[in-house]
């Protein structure tokens, strides 16, 4: 009779902590690499990193929606999509995650970018547009300024001696064209990085053209030591075809 009690109160009890099991949470997911409203040129590929949480349960599906569209799915991970360039024309868009996992739960996360017409910035290679002193968007200076004082174009020229001082420039292209004439020496970095180091020249104005993968860019011009420096005829282009300098 003690046994069968005992055994009536196990089962009881194992009766009561069934009922009342944790339920398997929702995995966690967000798209780690994209803030909310970031922008991207049309010519650009847009990655899109999606990082999960699965607490404990095993993810069978991750997908990638654009405005409510399905765009790509995976269950492999690491969970990331490549929007290739030109697959989005300009203007707003939202990008949404569906994350699921082997128990049927599932959560989702989404952010707005903004997709942008590239439009190369074609005043030079005479800076004509710099005519009235004024800087186009994208262009920074610290250093130099513009000289019209050639008697045909528009060029940058170097406050006397002026050490570390910088022209920067934002575009779009994989081929830049510019002429220097220098006494002393000049960095050129690309995206933050130095690219070409001491350029060196005299009196004479040198032609140089370099590529560089197609995409938006950072380029930035560096006075690093000398007398004098000017720089004109810059001209950024993007050309289908090209050999690599």
């Amino acid at each position: 009779m003690k046994q069968a009690i005992k055994f009536f109160l196990a089962l009881i009890i194992f009766s009561v902590f069934s009922c009342h099991k944790e339920p398997t949470p929702e995995p966690v997911c967000s798209i780690s690499n994209i803030q909310d409203g970031q922008e991207f040129y049309e010519n650009e590929d847009i990655q899109v990193k999606v990082t999960v949480d699965d607490r404990n349960s095993v993810i069978t599906s991750v997908f990638l929606y654009i405005d409510n569209k399905t765009f790509a799915g995976t269950s492999e991970f690491p969970y990331n999509f490549t929007i290739k360039s030109g697959k989005l024309v300009p203007g707003i868009y939202t990008l949404k995650v569906i994350v699921r996992n082997k128990n049927g739960k599932q959560s989702n996360t989404s952010v707005k970018i903004t997709v942008k017409e590239v439009i190369l910035d074609l005043e030079s290679p005479d800076f004509v547009t710099f005519s009235d002193g004024k800087l186009p968007t994208g262009w920074i200076t610290n250093g130099w300024y513009i000289n019209p004082s050639d008697g045909y174009d528009d060029f940058f020229s170097l406050y006397s001696n002026t050490v570390d001082a910088t022209v920067t420039a934002i575009k779009t292209c994989n081929k830049i064209e510019f002429r220097l004439k220098v006494k002393g020496r000049i960095n050129l970095y690309l995206d933050g990085e130095l690219w070409k180091k001491s350029l060196f020249f005299s009196d004479s104005w040198t032609k140089f053209v370099y590529y560089c993968p197609k995409g938006c860019h950072t380029f930035k011009w560096e006075f690093i030591s000398g007398i004098n420096a000017m720089i004109d005829e810059i001209k950024f282009e993007i050309v289908t075809t090209k050999s690599i300098h």
